[in-house]
């Protein structure tokens, strides 16, 4: 009781001294001021644990520039390209490949397989086997079971009933269509087809292509 009293007094003769009176004010502003920053940060605080943050989630465009699949399987067909068809026979685990091009409509190009190499060419309908010194039209190219996979046109119609599970993964597609126990994988870039990969119960497919001057859209 008598320290409080003694500080008291203290601060009544301060108070009555001019210098006293001006260090009083000075302290009075620095625990005022001390108040104010700590209620501020406090305030600050408690608002940003309460106020979720604004994620500003990715808009993601990409997939809105790419080509469907009529569009990208038309361009296809009216370029130039290179082409590499790879069929694996699980059976018999014998392969066949074809390798070619085509060119202004004519398609061009060598099959392997087990009974050797033949070179070909396909022109307004009609298949021809070349020979060194001659030619000869002969029936078909590809065996019966693999014309649906290796005939665009027929593929294209196969796929177009068929509704694609699609992943995009930066500027490359794959489009997976499922029809009992054949799937067939498209893979594509924006505007390209780049390979088309068949499964089935029998063989195994890989197609690959290489439009020739093509240039990926950018848009």
């Amino acid at each position: 009781m008598k320290k409080d009293t003694k500080r008291s007094s203290t601060i009544q003769k301060m108070w009555h001294d001019k210098r006293g009176k001006a260090i009083l004010k000075l302290s009075m502003w620095f625990v005022f001021f001390l108040l104010m920053s700590i209620a501020i940060l406090l305030t600050n605080t408690f608002s940003n644990s309460t106020i979720p943050p604004k994620v500003n989630e990715p808009v993601n465009n990409e997939q809105k520039k790419y080509l469907n699949l009529k569009e990208i399987w038309n361009l296809l067909s009216s370029s130039n390209y290179h082409y590499q068809y790879q069929i694996h026979h699980k059976i018999t685990n014998e392969s066949t490949v074809f390798q070619g091009e085509k060119n202004n409509d004519i398609d061009t190009g060598y099959r392997e397989s087990k009974i050797g190499i033949i070179k070909y060419r396909l022109e307004n309908g009609h298949i021809y086997q070349i020979f060194v010194d001659n030619e000869e039209e002969i029936p078909k190219i590809f065996e019966s079971d693999d014309e649906n996979y290796l005939n665009l046109e027929k593929l294209y119609l196969k796929l177009e009933t068929l509704i694609p599970n699609e992943t995009i993964s930066g500027t490359m597609r794959k489009l997976i269509f499922q029809n009992g126990e054949e799937i067939i994988e498209v893979t594509t870039t924006i505007n390209q087809i780049k390979q088309i990969r068949i499964n089935t119960s029998q063989k195994e497919y890989n197609l690959s292509f290489t439009i020739e001057n093509n240039t990926e859209r950018k848009d």
